[in-house]
């Protein structure tokens, strides 16, 4: 908790502090645009709002993750870390300015608790031309909206969610992160006691990650691709105490949750693990009588590249989706059927089947190759399902195959804990280089 309030103290001290000097010769604050990577090139996620320079927040349903493109129209960053408030409706992504300043200014937040009327309110949106546009809010209201106090908002037209909710002086009142499901034009935002909040959280997570940490001494991370090998065999490790157990951890920075080990083998000294393209991992050692809650004290970063596109053998996804099974599952020579329309009911069912198809052109059979499955839900957490990949000329002109989702456990967590709104990516990887990506959006 005491890591947590210095958090607060030092995001509040950044986000009220008065303006630089050399504010004054930029461009006036507006909306940066938010990009994903794909073969041929990018495809536009949605906005951000600036709120100091290094630092954007944005709705969590933009999809904004590590690695993403940024641009304010004039200069282009990439995402060196996004994270996802824990409520999972605002992501505050952080670049590294020092490249070269933006030229827009930066957004001021009213004062921490500060109220506002809805005749002070516009909309600032924007869209995938880099297009910008400005709503008038006809009506607004305090809401309770997922155990939060948010505005539920009339606006003169359609917005995008990630928008930016403004007061007369230009201050950042708050985000659009929901449409509200009743009547046009009606959003709910989070107002600026939530950007605060969310801020603080990521300072938080970014106070108590050195990204330049190598670990403890003797401890190393290599990666060939996304195959990880994490190697302890030059350190020097004491038993641990009496009822302890000593585990390796290894977390995605982006998710809430920890990947551990347990050191009971033998002789054992060294992990390999499948990571997903794209994501920034922190690895270390910790003991303790039960399964480790938090990060380790000493720690390494280690950031896996965006992979390229699955070019081999002149490989060609023809269909990646999800897929429906019937009630009490497959029978021999039976496959699922791809879906249009993909629900939660589908997902908690059982009969959900992650489907592919492709085609390429090999001589000879080909195995030992890594196939990794990934969920990326619309809050930034990432889930994995590792298998194997073989090419074989007998499939070569229609390599279908599915999984049960079920089987992948990709949807464990999420049955368990709930479905956040908003947009999922559903990718694939064979070898380290993506074949192909699935998205899909739960209302």
């Amino acid at each position: 908790m005491r890591r947590k309030g210095f958090a607060l103290a030092i995001a509040l001290a950044l986000l009220l502090a008065p303006a630089a000097a050399e504010e004054a010769a930029k461009l006036p604050a507006d909306l940066f645009d938010l990009y994903a990577y794909e073969e041929d090139g990018s495809y536009w996620l949605g906005t951000a709002a600036p709120i100091a320079d290094g630092i954007l927040v944005t709705a969590a349903v933009t999809g904004a993750q590590t690695g993403s493109a940024i641009s304010d129209g004039y200069g282009l960053w990439d995402a060196a870390v996004a994270c996802t408030d824990e409520n999972g409706l605002l992501t505050v992504v952080f670049y590294d300015e020092a490249e070269h300043v933006p030229k827009l200014g930066s957004y001021r937040l009213p004062p921490y608790g500060e109220g506002f009327s809805g005749s002070s309110l516009y909309v600032r949106c924007g869209d995938e031309q880099g297009s910008r546009i400005n709503r008038s809010v006809k009506k607004a209201s305090v809401i309770r909206w997922k155990d939060l106090d948010c505005l539920q908002l009339f606006l003169s037209g359609p917005a995008e969610l990630g928008a930016a909710v403004l007061t007369d002086a230009g201050e950042l009142a708050g985000i659009l992160t929901a449409k509200y499901a009743e009547g046009e034009n009606r959003y709910i935002a989070l107002p600026a006691e939530n950007i605060y909040r969310a801020v603080a959280e990521a300072a938080d997570r970014i106070q108590s990650m050195d990204l330049t940490a190598r670990g403890p001494e003797g401890f190393s991370v290599t990666a060939e691709g996304n195959l990880v090998t994490f190697d302890w065999s030059g350190m020097e490790m004491t038993p641990p105490e009496e009822g302890m157990t000593r585990y390796l951890v290894v977390a995605d920075a982006g998710n809430s949750y920890l990947t551990y080990f347990p050191l009971e083998s033998e002789g054992a000294t060294a992990v390999r693990m499948l990571l997903t393209p794209g994501r920034t991992y922190v690895s270390g050692f910790t003991a303790g009588t039960s399964v480790p809650d938090s990060l380790p004290e000493e720690y390494a970063v280690t950031v896996l590249p965006e992979a390229k596109p699955l070019t081999d053998y002149g490989f060609r996804s023809t269909a990646c989706m999800l897929a429906e099974g019937p009630e009490g599952g497959l029978k021999k020579g039976e496959k699922p059927v791809p879906v249009t329309d993909v629900t939660e009911e589908l997902l908690r069912s059982g009969r959900a089947y992650f489907y592919s198809s492709s085609v390429y052109d090999v001589e000879e059979q080909i195995d030992g190759l890594t196939l990794l499955v990934t969920l990326t839900t619309p809050a930034g957490e990432n889930y994995r399902y590792v298998s194997g990949w073989i090419y074989d000329p007998v499939y070569e002109k229609e390599d279908t195959w599915f999984v049960s989702m079920d089987d992948t456990e990709l949807l464990e967590n999420l049955n368990r804990d709930g479905y956040p709104a908003g947009v999922y990516e559903l990718s694939f990887y064979v070898d380290g280089k993506l074949a192909d990506t699935f998205f899909f959006e739960l209302p």
